[in-house]
């Protein structure tokens, strides 16, 4: 019975050893995924982050997401459309009146348009266009004299810069003039004899 008993212990101890070798091998690659697991797996996403958006996968809308498109020849139905606002005939004069191009705006002062130029024009905006107009005579005639000099001494630094073609030639046009004047006439030369021949005559001797 000792025997028996001591065989049977020593297979229940080889039993346990293999099942706790078999547990130790199951064990193993749990705890090296447990040692690879990413930190931020199982945490919830930050606000705003759509996923793939750093790769450039974004979302896009087929045509099964919009729906059949519309056939060219179906006609709409109108029958149960609200019925559209009439304006009267001063409103659809205001806004013929009302120019809004692009060409008629300003990035500082807006549109062109005049606010009041719909009002009437009473004496109390002549007499503010008059004393306006008089503030401008006012101060342009201030500023002419200053303008004036302003342009005299430009002008002045430009001829100097850059002068005529006619100031650049001036002494070669001189030069030219005097070495290219016309020799005397015959009636000239003729002249010359004939007086030079008088004084012949007048100083010739007398014989007795």
């Amino acid at each position: 019975m000792n025997s028996a008993s001591r065989i049977q212990e020593k297979r229940l101890s080889t039993m346990t050893e293999r099942n706790r070798s078999n547990m130790a091998a199951m064990a193993a690659p749990t705890s090296l995924v447990a040692k690879k697991r990413k930190h931020f797996l199982g945490v919830p996403a930050p606000l705003g982050y759509v996923a793939g958006v750093g790769r450039g996968a974004t979302g896009f809308t087929t045509r099964s997401d919009i729906g059949p498109a519309r056939d060219a020849s179906d006609v709409p139905d109108d029958r149960h459309a609200p019925p559209s606002k009439r304006k009267n005939k001063k409103e659809e004069e205001e806004d013929d009146d009302e120019d809004l191009n692009d060409s008629n705006y300003d990035e500082f002062a807006g549109y062109g348009g005049s606010l009041f130029s719909k009002d009437p024009y009473d004496k109390d905006d002549e007499e503010a266009d008059a004393i306006y107009e008089a503030i401008d005579r006012r101060m342009d005639e201030k500023r002419k004299e200053y303008r004036e000099m302003k342009l005299r001494r430009e002008l002045e630094r430009y001829r100097q810069e850059r002068p005529k073609i006619q100031q650049q030639f001036s002494d070669l046009k001189v030069s030219h003039s005097l070495s290219s004047d016309p020799p005397p006439s015959q009636d000239r030369l003729t002249i010359n004899m004939s007086s030079a021949k008088g004084m012949r005559i007048c100083f010739s001797a007398i014989i007795y």
